[in-house]
């Protein structure tokens, strides 16, 4: 194999790698920012008719629900984050 063959090879996976890094970089940031508006929407939204409920029925199954919801969502943001972070910090230098 020439040396000329290795570095076109080199070059292609090269590109293919830092391809797919871009990618997953913008596949999270997506996400993050979807899972961003879901949050506001159930904060907004759907937990202020829940509290509602509570006060005027005394039914807390869905503000409980919501709450979690709410908790699995801001745990599942922050794994993102750092995920966009440290894929922020790495393509540069790749």
């Amino acid at each position: 194999m020439l040396v000329i063959d290795q570095v076109k090879e080199f070059k292609t996976n090269y590109d293919a790698e830092l391809q797919a890094l871009n990618d997953q970089l913008e596949a999270a940031s997506q996400r993050l920012e979807d899972l961003t508006l879901e949050e506001k929407f159930i904060q907004e939204v759907e937990l202020v008719k829940a509290i509602e409920k509570r006060v005027l029925t005394g039914d807390m199954a869905e503000e409980k629900a919501l709450r979690r919801k709410l908790e699995k969502l801001q745990s599942e943001k922050l794994a993102l984050a750092e995920e966009v972070t440290v894929l922020g910090a790495v393509i540069p230098r790749f």
